[in-house]
């Protein structure tokens, strides 16, 4: 009788080792795209940083330089659609660019 439970556990032992084989394939192939994933979030994340940076820039050169008439009036138009007296705004809605 002790002879038959040896197949038994060689058996067993075999079934463990390969559950834990795929476990760890199934846990390196999520650890894999979880990586692939954060890399892409991480490079989106710099593109951003790098954009404020040179919004930053932008904005010291402003201060130090003084807001000027030309991007007091930039910043009228963009933000709040002003236009001078008497001025004609056309937008090209042909769809050309």
């Amino acid at each position: 009788m002790h002879k038959k439970s040896r197949p038994n556990l060689k058996v067993l032992l075999t079934l463990l080792l390969f559950c834990f084989a795929l476990v760890n394939i199934f846990n390196i192939i999520k650890l894999t795209h979880e990586k692939v994933q954060k890399t892409a979030e991480l490079e989106k994340i710099i593109e951003k940083k790098e954009k404020q940076q040179q919004t930053n820039q932008k904005l010291s050169k402003q201060s130090l330089q003084g807001f000027n008439k030309e991007y007091i009036e930039q910043k009228a138009r963009e933000l709040f659609n002003y236009v001078y007296p008497e001025e004609h705004i056309f937008i090209d809605t042909s769809g050309n660019s």
